[in-house]
């Protein structure tokens, strides 16, 4: 028996093959209002500056960061503290 005879298995595909570029239409054409790529004002962007900015009296602001390892070594001993060390190799967000 012939596959492409029985018709109950080949005819649904053929109508999705059919609609697909009208569907896929349908999709493209309803864009949001705020979708990306669309200027944002003067205020907005001040709005949104202002939010992710670090508040000034946030903890990790108070610590004495050090660059140089010189001088966060000349600080502890003069200090008589010890010395955290973050170092990492790779992506910063783990994503190597």
């Amino acid at each position: 028996m012939n596959p492409l005879r029985n018709v109950s298995w080949w005819w649904p595909a053929v109508v999705v093959v059919a609609l697909a570029p009208w569907a896929m239409a349908q999709v493209v054409d309803k864009t949001p209002s705020d979708a990306p790529g669309t200027p944002l004002g003067k205020e907005e962007c001040l709005a949104i500056l202002r939010e992710l900015s670090p508040q000034p009296d946030e903890p990790w602001r108070t610590i004495p960061w050090r660059i140089s390892l010189l001088e966060a070594q000349r600080d502890a001993a003069k200090q008589k503290k010890l010395i955290f060390i973050w170092a990492m190799d790779g992506h910063p967000l783990g994503c190597t």
